[in-house]
């Protein structure tokens, strides 16, 4: 909650006329007033005047004005600075700036900031106000307030616009901007990050706007004052790159003797094409309610090459058409965004030139083209849908303003003449988009004229060509059937389970899809954001399955550090299913068999592939699916022969790289979808990733639509809780395992001697040694083997890490000891994922801080535990990664509070890395039992155990 600015606002703003009027006042009155007056008998001053600019001048404790040149300056840097002020003015001609006592703010930055460092008092108005204490820049922002729950529709909704200031600990209402880098709120003076040059228009933009006109506004606003963020309750303002507006052309119409005014516009998606045109904006901003973002896209125009293209063209058509040589240069005239053709000009021009002008501008107003028998056409497509079972043979027919053609010659016409003739002597223009799309289908074109589509084509022939589909039968086909049930999925019904009820709803959305897809017989890939629960849908769609009597065992693939955390949320989600972990030397299909879900590596199916593929599974459940990513890998070949009526897929990164990842999945989910990966190359793979082929894209993007879901962190955000925190358990290599048992097994010993010989109490030092030295080895073996034994949880971690980055988001990494936070550094280098580190040797904090929270190049800053936990405010991140959990669990939870601080406005999800079989895993179950204990065992200082018992110890260091 913003704190209100209590007397921020002065009482009136004084005019410059009255501030003179005061000072010749003063002049004429005081008969003793002195010259060479010391800085320190001065009152310091402030005001503002009616444009919103603040002034500073001097007077005396009674109020009368003292003029600059009257006030003698010493040697520091206020006094040097008001000394330099004084030269200006000698050297400059002042045209009505005021009296030689007032300094406008925004003239010298310097001044500004000489006068507002340190402490010191000012008078403004009636009342005294301060400088703030802290000269760190605090930031101000642009709040809107909604006055209702937002849909995507928002054009009846309300929004309050105001400032407020964000200091490190709290949110200021009602800041008044006194320069460019300073703002009064209440009575304290704060440095600010630079507001532009006019700053002095702030105050005017606060208000109500109605919601029709926001994005239009915030557009502006953020044209005009780029370093102001803007701040929504529940949303994320999030940087774009910067994207070129698409240029139009408007054809104004025909003046009496026919000549033709074209005139050049400006179009970017939703605004309307005037707004864009007119002002120009630099930024533009939108705000998307589904996802809780408002995007800041920065904008560029074309300059004048449009135009110097548009004039080559018109010279070439003058040379080739004998009846405009004479008119020659006259034929045309271009003045700033406006063309003019003549009438004899017109014709020749826009035949030869109209449909490469309609591929290279959005075209308005061509209406008035019916002079010259030009129409802009919308064509419809009909389609007549055969019976089929893999593919359909269809017929299709294009219909151009009544008359119909094929798609073929529709092509020859458009290639030859880049228009269609019609039979009335019209020439139909028609978009390019529409001519590549129908060139694209082309391409399934048979022998007999007729097109080979096929059941995953059906929604992207009907989306991406207007079509109309007309079937053989008047009922629904199985294709429609299944696309259009889309829109019934939230009225599914789903098992009253436990484990159902305990999802949230964007989860329980996630299970009925997963449901309707799985149902008919289709492979579903589940992609939410690391975080959302894709392992609890799948563990409910398994729990809900089996609740009906499925027959047969589901097999679950998953990569080998996962194996545990399955088995962890299948007993605890749904501990009516049986369980079998299929891995391992003891591993047996005869009992495997005998549970209602198996659970195995992507190693063990590659090597028991023989064994694996004569099995007919309920499900086959991919975990982490961009395991198969590489089509020629062995890992890949072998899930292409397992057999099941299922398929489901996860994966916070369906695609890391390009586009043979993507194919690879849906190979596996729906293998007659894409055909062979030559043919998808040829049709997606190489258009799109060598040619940029936009339409090969949207093609793509509507083919896989149907049959993949995907929830980022802020779609959900109002469904998650403000802090979500988990447990990451990690399997040890052989060698990290043996070495952590060798030494467990010495000090277990060396312990247990220790204790007989001097007694529990003055063994703690051995004790605590021990602890620490199991603790080491559980994270960072390297640190104890010179780098021999490698820690299984650096893989582990990395992939996550990389998962997040890869979809917008930013982590911290805390851990206990300093050859963990080297050893991460090292494997973030080489995945090329830009870091910072701070650690008890750093003197350079704040400036690391700032960077980590300001500069989005950044993704994860690795911190020791005692460093971070203290005094910082990094709310740009939204991941948390706790790689060695602390005896202390306050002091883990102020490591997390760095992140869920005021200003964090999205859900922060915490992980803690776990080793199995190990001190950390005793840790986690002591904490759970003796809470209270473990709030205290180590001393803040971290030096001595306080109330560990025999016992404890005993527990800790046994198998």
């Amino acid at each position: 909650m913003a704190k209100k600015n209590e007397g921020g606002r002065a009482p009136k703003k004084l005019s410059l006329g009255q501030i003179s009027d005061i000072w010749q006042n003063a002049s004429a009155t005081t008969e003793n007033f002195r010259a060479n007056i010391p800085l320190e008998d001065t009152v310091f001053n402030l005001g503002i005047d009616e444009s919103g600019r603040a002034y500073f001048f001097f007077s005396n404790d009674k109020g009368a004005l003292i003029a600059l040149e009257d006030v003698v300056c010493g040697g520091s840097p206020l006094d040097l600075a008001i000394d330099r002020v004084k030269q200006q003015r000698l050297n400059t001609v002042s045209w009505g700036d005021g009296p030689n006592g007032v300094v406008y703010l925004d003239q010298s930055a310097e001044f500004a900031y000489q006068l507002f460092k340190g402490e010191r008092n000012f008078r403004f108005g009636k009342s005294i106000v301060t400088n703030a204490e802290k000269t760190e820049r605090t930031a101000v922002l642009l709040r809107i307030d909604p006055s209702e729950e937002l849909k995507e529709d928002f054009s009846g909704v309300d929004f309050k616009l105001s400032l407020v200031l964000n200091t490190e600990t709290e949110t200021l209402e009602n800041p008044i901007p006194l320069c460019p880098t300073y703002a009064l709120c209440g009575k304290k003076i704060y440095r600010t990050r630079d507001l532009g040059i006019n700053y002095n228009k702030l105050s005017d933009i606060e208000g109500v706007l109605n919601g029709k006109e926001i994005e239009k506004f915030l557009s502006l606003f953020a044209s005009i004052f780029p370093s102001i963020k803007i701040e929504m309750t529940q949303f994320s303002e999030t940087p774009m790159p910067k994207t070129p507006a698409e240029p139009a052309l408007h054809f104004a119409g025909l003046d009496e003797s026919g000549n033709l005014s074209i005139r050049q516009m400006w179009c970017f998606d939703p605004f309307p094409v005037d707004f864009v045109s007119e002002n120009k904006p630099s930024t533009l901003v939108r705000l998307h309610v589904s996802s809780r973002t408002i995007s800041r896209i920065p904008v560029t125009y074309g300059g004048t090459e449009s135009w110097k293209k548009m004039d080559s063209l018109l010279r070439g058509c003058i040379s080739r058409h004998p009846e405009c040589k004479e008119e020659g240069a006259r034929a045309y005239d271009i003045e700033g965004d406006e063309l003019y053709i003549t009438s004899a000009l017109a014709l020749p021009f826009l035949s030869e030139n109209l449909s490469d002008l309609a591929q290279n501008y959005r075209l308005f107003g061509t209406e008035a083209l019916s002079k010259f028998r030009f129409k802009k056409v919308t064509p419809q497509t009909h389609l007549s849908v055969g019976n089929g079972i893999d593919y359909f043979d269809t017929k299709c027919t294009v219909e151009i303003d009544g008359e119909i053609m094929s798609p073929r010659k529709i092509v020859e016409l458009y290639e030859e003449n880049n228009f269609i003739p019609l039979s009335d002597g019209s020439r139909a223009i028609i978009d390019k988009s529409f001519f590549t799309r129908l060139k694209r289908l082309l391409g399934r074109e048979q022998k007999d004229g007729t097109y080979k589509i096929s059941f995953f084509d059906m929604p992207l022939v009907d989306s991406l060509i207007n079509a109309k589909i007309e079937n053989a039968k008047e009922t629904e086909l199985p294709w429609q059937k299944f696309y259009f049930g889309f829109d019934t999925i939230p009225e599914r019904k789903t098992a009253k389970l436990p484990v159902v009820k305990k999802l949230r709803d964007y989860q329980k959305y996630g299970l009925q899809w997963l449901g309707y897809v799985t149902e008919n017989n289709l492979g579903a890939c589940l992609a939410d954001d690391m975080g959302l629960g894709k392992t609890i849908q799948t563990i409910s769609l398994l729990a809900s399955a089996y609740a009906k009597k499925s027959k047969g065992s589901s097999l679950v693939v998953v990569p080998k550090s996962l194996i545990e955390n399955w088995k962890n949320e299948l007993s605890k989600f749904a501990p009516e299913l049986s369980v079998y972990a299929y891995y391992g030397t003891e591993r047996s299909i005869d009992k495997a068999r005998r549970h209602s879900v198996i659970l195995t590596t992507y190693a063990v199916v590659r090597i028991d592939i023989k064994i694996l593929q004569g099995e007919e599974f309920e499900y086959v459940v991919l975990d982490e699916v961009q395991q198969i990513k590489n089509t020629a890998s062995q890992a890949s070949k072998a899930v292409m022969l397992l057999s099941a009526r299922h398929r489901i897929a996860l994966s916070g990164t369906p695609m890391e790289n390009n586009l043979g990842e993507l194919y690879s999945i849906f190979r596996f989910l729906n293998p007659p979808m894409f055909g062979t990966e030559g043919e998808f190359n040829c049709r997606y793979g190489n258009p799109i990733q060598k040619e940029n082929d936009e339409e090969a894209a949207r093609e793509l993007s509507a083919k896989i639509r149907p049959f993949i879901l995907r929830r980022l962190k802020q779609e959900v955000a109002k469904e998650l809780p403000e802090r979500t925190e988990q447990v990451m358990y990690v399997d040890m290599s052989s060698e990290q395992a043996a070495l952590y048992e060798q030494q467990r097994i010495f000090y277990q010993k060396l312990i247990k001697g220790e204790i007989a010989k001097n007694g529990f109490e003055k063994s703690q030092f051995c004790i605590l040694q021990a602890l620490t030295e199991l603790r080491q080895i559980a994270t960072v073996p390297e640190s104890k083997t010179e780098g021999v034994v490698e820690g299984a949880k650096w893989e582990r971690l990395v992939d996550a890490i990389a998962e997040l980055v890869e979809s917008g988001h930013r982590c911290l990494v805390f851990s206990n000891f300093l050859a963990s936070i080297d050893a991460m550094a090292e494997r973030l280098e080489k995945s090329e994922i830009a870091h910072l580190v701070m650690t008890g040797a750093t003197t350079n904090r704040a400036e690391l801080v700032k960077k980590f929270q300001q500069d989005g190049k950044y993704k994860v800053f690795l911190m020791t535990l005692k460093t971070g936990g203290v005094g910082l405010n990094l709310t740009g991140a939204d991941y948390v990664f706790i790689l060695d959990p602390w005896w202390n669990r306050s002091a883990e939870q102020q490591a997390i509070d760095r992140t869920h601080r005021i200003g964090q406005t999205r859900s922060v999800f915490c992980y803690r890395l776990i080793s199995r079989g190990t001190i950390e895993e005793k840790i986690m179950e002591l904490q759970q039992k003796k809470a209270d204990l473990f709030s205290a065992i180590i001393s803040s200082d971290g030096q001595q155990i306080k109330k560990l018992t025999e016992e404890d110890i005993n527990y800790l260091l046994n198998v």
